[in-house]
């Protein structure tokens, strides 16, 4: 068996295509993003090759401020399909994030699809499988991959990040499934990002206008040190942790004991809020989707952020 996180059912389909040694020339592995889809390729590509990893598995991975693959990419890897393998039986070719291509490069891919040499395996991951062309997808044997359960990631960071199991299952419960968020919100980083969140949370309960401003100016100085140009993404994950936060303030509100809180190491800073107006999760809920339509239209992040309040 591999010695991988979550979707099990997939990794004992990976593991008897090795035993049995049937192994389509082209899978695709599709699912949602962090859930390590490319760590379940390079695994099974190392069973297949038998360690001989170095010379006969190569990665291709999206590349350059666009983050696209090149059409210079893509030829370097059909030029590479039509080589022997070096030590193994065959070679192993992973493209991560399959759908990042022109469609120049799709339908240059697709030839090579279309005709694939005995000795190579390819393997496509995408978290938008939708917008890889459809006759590129119908030559993939699909595997779809489900985002982790919360024991799941519990189990991981405790074990892989030495973490106590309430911390990690109140990060596992942040991550939403997502290996990848899970691994961020356990570095220092990102647990500054999170201790903000509540910072946010509370000051805006209390209506502290000033430590309002003053988080939220720290909150972004954060994000921009984590990266030097922060993805859609990574606002759209500080604003879902930020729905956590009142969905906690809810949940205590109807029970004060209870043990189901994504913010579990600031429950006493959510029971200090429980003294003012808590708004409804509909309202926050509205409130946020707005924030996020906003960002779709590039309104800067600073100024959508605050609206929430």
């Amino acid at each position: 068996m591999f010695s991988l996180i979550g979707n099990t059912p997939i990794q004992r389909l990976l593991q008897s295509m090795v035993e049995t040694n049937h192994v389509p020339s082209t899978l695709l592995f599709e699912g949602p993003k962090g859930v390590g889809k490319g760590e379940f390729a390079a695994a099974f590509a190392e069973k297949l090759l038998g360690g001989c990893i170095r010379a006969d598995l190569r990665h291709f991975y999206p590349e350059g401020k666009t983050a696209m693959h090149s059409m210079e990419a893509v030829r370097e890897f059909i030029g590479e399909t039509v080589l022997p393998p070096f030590e193994a039986e065959r070679r192993v070719f992973i493209i991560h994030d399959a759908d990042r291509m022109l469609p120049s490069s799709s339908n240059a891919l697709l030839k090579t699809l279309e005709e694939p040499a005995p000795h190579n395996v390819i393997i496509l991951t995408s978290s938008h499988p939708a917008a890889l062309l459809p006759t590129i997808t119908s030559r993939c044997m699909t595997l779809t991959f489900s985002l982790l359960n919360e024991e799941e990631v519990t189990e991981y960071l405790t074990q892989n990040k030495n973490l106590p199991t309430e911390e990690a299952r109140t990060l596992a419960r942040l991550s939403r499934g997502s290996l990848k968020k899970a691994n961020l919100l356990s570095e220092g980083q990102s647990q500054e990002l999170t201790k903000l969140i509540a910072t946010i949370g509370r000051a805006a309960v209390e209506r502290d206008s000033m430590a309002l401003s003053e988080a939220i100016s720290a909150l972004e100085q954060t994000v921009k040190q984590d990266t030097e140009t922060p993805t859609h993404e990574q606002y759209e994950d500080i604003l879902h942790a930020l729905f956590s936060w009142f969905r906690d303030l809810n949940l205590l509100k109807l029970d004060r004991t209870s043990q189901n809180l994504f913010f579990q190491n600031y429950k006493e800073s959510l029971t200090a809020c429980l003294s003012h107006p808590i708004p409804s999760l509909d309202s926050i809920q509205s409130k946020i989707e707005r924030a996020l339509e906003a960002l779709e239209v590039n309104i800067p992040f600073s100024s959508a952020f605050p609206s929430i309040f």
